[in-house]
């Protein structure tokens, strides 16, 4: 098979790095970056925000598509030459993909979010989970994965059940947060302040604390002292970082069964999958608190390391470069 590229551009839509309270692709584009130079390779970001770091280097583009982005791809390319695209939204990547294909270069695109079928016709994709990729259509995925050293284990024993998402978004399931607070069990909401339900609710329930938008080490505190993590979607969450936030300092994750969540929690040991009803949430909560909190830690020891990630995709440069097409 073809050697492995000396030179790997990420594509990203988003300011890389981002914010601390950025959600889970900036994050995971930085991790994987860091961790590529650190195995040699010459990594360039070409984003819409960010800045340079002591492992990448960074062109700023305001669009990825057009002349701009191929000026940007001649500048940053050097020697054998992967592009990583990062996909969020198949209206404005169906332009960049057209790009890529002109340009010649190989590439590879990681689809950070869901689509319609047909929706989004680039080759070479890469979903994040198995069931992200099969309600897709497709089979190839690469799990995300985190630096675990900057995630250390946790003592929990803080009383609360941690909600940590975009409470706006009714799909993250702050609404059955809420309701499973509503029956006493205490839980601290994180992820912002503009909730979607009546606001006349919070002050009656006197068993939840609304954190608002948290990030860095007020986050990490947080999510090593919970009980649990409670994660009641409604919708297939293509991956879901913040469960393996939460398994890395050793926090049980409650969780509804959409998406990809029975592929990351282990129902029973690292976790507990629940049906999506106050009650059932609160019962699974009381049942986290009794999992080992180290077997958390090590199921992403041994399933989502960063290093994983980088080595899984350097798999698929190799097929990409060697003129392959999935």
């Amino acid at each position: 098979m073809t050697n492995s590229p000396s030179t790997i551009i990420h594509l990203a839509a988003k300011a890389v790095p981002g914010a601390p309270c950025d959600g889970g692709m900036p994050r995971s584009i930085e991790w994987l970056a860091t961790a590529q130079s650190k195995l040699g390779y010459r990594v360039v970001v070409v984003a819409q925000g960010g800045h340079a770091t002591e492992t990448f280097e960074h062109y700023r583009l305001d669009r990825l598509c057009g002349t701009p982005l191929k000026e940007a791809i001649e500048a940053s390319a050097s020697g054998q030459t992967i592009i990583h695209f990062h996909a969020t939204d198949p209206e404005t990547d169906r332009a960049t993909g057209e790009d890529l294909d002109c340009l010649g270069v190989p590439f590879v695109v990681t689809v950070r979010g869901n689509h319609r079928t047909g929706a989004l016709p680039l080759a070479n994709r890469v979903y994040l989970s198995a069931n992200h990729a099969t309600r897709h259509g497709h089979s190839v995925f690469v799990y995300n994965g985190l630096p675990v050293d900057e995630y250390p284990l946790g003592p929990g024993k803080g009383g609360y059940a941690l909600f940590l998402g975009k409470v706006s978004r009714r799909k993250k399931g702050a609404d059955l947060a809420i309701r499973v607070a509503r029956r006493g069990q205490p839980v601290v909401l994180a992820g912002g302040w503009h909730l979607k339900y009546p606001a006349t609710w919070l002050p009656f329930v006197r068993s939840l604390k609304v954190a608002g938008t948290v990030g860095g080490e007020r986050k990490l505190h947080l999510l090593q002292h919970a009980d649990a993590l409670l994660f009641p979607i409604k919708w297939d969450e293509p991956f879901g970082l913040v469960l393996i936030e939460s398994l890395a300092v050793g926090t049980p994750v409650v969780a509804t069964q959409r998406g990809s969540v029975a592929e990351l929690v282990e129902d029973g040991i690292s976790g507990i999958i629940s049906e999506p009803e106050p009650e059932a949430l609160e019962q699974a909560i009381h049942k986290a608190q009794t999992l080992d909190r180290g077997a958390c830690r090590q199921r992403v020891i041994d399933h989502f390391r960063i290093e994983r990630v980088a080595q899984d995709y350097d798999e698929l440069y190799r097929h990409a470069l060697a003129g392959a097409r999935w």
